[in-house]
């Protein structure tokens, strides 16, 4: 499930200040060495918190944060771009009452729940990158053949457009969608 990233701004900064340095950062933003700026409220900017939700507990106490996704929204000329989406929990575990929390089934419903905010809004165009190598490049040619009925698909590759930590170069691909009709 998504909520704003807002209700949960501490511990998304937190959890990006672990994510430091690695490589999980060069694939979110193209590059080693930077954190994302502070999570904040911005009208053109939409953030949400991928959580996992336990609705035995009170309101606020419930929420197991997995990821983050962000993007921006121009409404002028109906277009989604400059997307960022981090997955902080790699692998699966269990929580101190005993439920299981799987982080990839919990990113695949977050993300789909965006789609839905997105195909809702009725945008003309939508773009996402994606660095070569990134592990949810996969999963990006899913949400693209999820949506090519509705869209026509364009697949862009720039050669050698970042550097990682160890000097190698990566290609950035760059998925356009633009709504047919």
């Amino acid at each position: 499930m998504i909520i704003p990233a807002i209700l949960m701004k501490d511990e998304i900064e937190r959890a990006f200040r672990k994510k430091a340095y690695t490589e999980d950062i060069f694939f979110y933003n193209g590059w080693i060495g930077n954190l994302p700026n502070e999570v904040k409220e911005d009208e053109d900017l939409w953030s949400f918190a991928i959580v996992d939700a336990d609705e035995t507990k009170p309101f606020g106490e419930e929420y197991i944060l997995i990821g983050y996704i962000s993007f921006r929204i121009d409404h002028y000329s109906a277009q989604a771009y400059n997307f960022g989406l981090i997955r902080f929990e790699d692998k699966a575990f269990f929580t101190k009452e005993g439920r299981r929390i799987i982080p990839e089934s919990i990113m695949a419903a977050g993300i789909l729940e965006v789609i839905r905010k997105l195909e809702d809004m009725n945008l003309h165009r939508i773009e996402f990158r994606c660095v070569e190598g990134n592990p949810a490049e996969a999963g990006y040619t899913k949400i693209i053949n999820r949506l090519s009925n509705q869209y026509r698909i364009s697949i862009m590759r720039l050669e050698d457009v970042c550097r990682n930590s160890a000097g190698g170069w990566h290609d950035s691909i760059i998925f356009q969608l633009i709504r047919r009709g």
